[in-house]
């Protein structure tokens, strides 16, 4: 119920705010537009780099399923303190999100990449350290920042490859791609996690050596 009482706020606050003429209009070559926008972005260069490095990184042997049986099975955690920690993750990244502001104005865009990749394979070795409720928290939150200043460069990297007119089409299709690389990754890291006897210290190794990659 609360997840249905967001959304009709979120329809609510659209159909306040957002702007546009009542009849739409009708135009004969959108269509040959859209197939051009398609044509000139896969023909980018850039574009495909940005993917790549966008598949890498969501790619690496998912911990999603180990890192929540390890917290139920190992750790004992309840419902509510895995909610906290997925919050000190989600608020990691927003913390992100507000450091690469100025950051981006002042660091050159490839710098910022290997930077990002590398705190972010730095953050998946501290969950190592993952043994109490204080070392979860602090690692959830570290992880949450790593993982968008890793994000970020390279959603920041499509934006300025994508073709002008398109940018919309280009983060359509690095999203698709990266929540595809994503859910292969959580049945390949299960795969592995059941074949490790549910070693998750092993599936720790693995992701951050498959992470480092895209360096």
């Amino acid at each position: 119920w609360f997840d249905c009482v967001l959304i009709w706020l979120l329809m609510l606050f659209f159909m306040r705010f957002m702007k546009e003429p009542r009849v739409a209009k009708q135009e004969s070559g959108a269509a040959r537009q859209a197939l051009n926008q398609i044509v000139e972005m896969l023909r980018s260069r850039t574009v495909w780099a940005a993917v790549g490095s966008w598949l890498l990184v969501r790619f690496s042997p998912g911990l999603q399923t180990a890192l929540f049986f390890y917290q139920t099975e190992t750790l004992k955690l309840s419902p509510q303190f895995i909610g906290l920690l997925t919050f000190l993750n989600a608020g990691g990244m927003i913390l992100a999100a507000l450091v690469y502001v100025p950051l981006c104005r002042k660091v050159d865009l490839r710098k910022l990449l290997y930077v990002g990749v590398s705190i972010n394979v730095l953050s998946c070795i501290t969950f190592l350290g993952y043994t109490t409720k204080s070392s979860a928290m602090g690692i959830e939150c570290f992880n949450g920042f790593a993982t968008g200043v890793a994000f970020i460069p390279i959603l920041d990297l499509l934006a300025r490859a994508t073709p002008k007119g398109s940018e919309a089409l280009g983060f359509a299709f690095i999203f698709a791609s990266g929540n595809l690389s994503l859910a292969l990754s959580d049945v390949i890291g299960s795969a592995v996690y059941q074949g490790l006897h549910k070693n998750f210290m092993g599936m720790v190794w693995i992701n951050s050596g498959t992470s480092a990659l895209v360096l």
